[in-house]
């Protein structure tokens, strides 16, 4: 038996609603392409600002003997705007994101100003007798607001910069085991 075969008037029919459709979805395709409903958004977000901040430590792994003396990083962080000029004279707030060591000033955070090249430098101190149970990551968090307002913070430019702590050495106390310890192979101690 031979398939049914539409006559030739649909056929014709099919084919120019099909052009008809085409061409209405490339009419109203190209005409959406314009952006005249809205306008571009304003120069107040932190992209408009252009500034980029970079920071670095001075060693970023700091070994910590047990009872010796303190350790010392120096974290510098310069600012540039994105032409390559440095921005001079902003403040730049340096915060710990740990209680481990503090700032030259004693505290878990301090501001310095960015001088003529654009650097700001803080000091970063693990203090003497310092004791870790195990290594890990820490961060120093440098902030600078493009606009000097602390309260807008779409101008706040932030870099993290990574630091690696390791214990040089552990604690080698010995241990008391108390109660009963059983191996794997049956025996044990009373």
């Amino acid at each position: 038996m031979k398939p049914a075969s539409l006559p030739r008037e649909k056929e014709r029919a099919m084919k120019h609603g099909t052009i008809i459709i085409v061409s209405l979805m490339l009419l109203l395709g190209l005409g959406g392409c314009k952006r005249n409903a809205a306008n571009d958004p304003g120069g107040d977000g932190p992209a408009a600002y252009q500034i980029t901040l970079k920071g670095t430590a001075n060693p970023s792994t700091l070994f910590i003997p047990r009872n010796k003396s303190e350790l010392r990083s120096v974290i510098n962080v310069r600012a540039i705007y994105n032409d390559g000029t440095p921005v001079v004279d902003r403040d730049v707030y340096f915060t710990l994101d740990t209680p481990l060591g503090y700032f030259s000033n004693f505290q878990p955070a301090i501001v310095r100003p960015t001088g003529g090249n654009g650097e700001a430098q803080v000091l970063y101190i693990i203090p003497s007798g310092t004791v870790l149970a195990s290594d890990g990551f820490m961060n120093i968090e440098a902030r600078l607001y493009a606009d000097n307002r602390l309260d807008n913070p779409l101008s706040e430019i932030i870099d993290i910069i990574p630091m690696q702590i390791m214990a040089a050495e552990y604690d080698q106390t010995p241990i008391t085991l108390c109660g009963k310890v059983k191996m794997s192979d049956g025996t044990g101690l009373a």
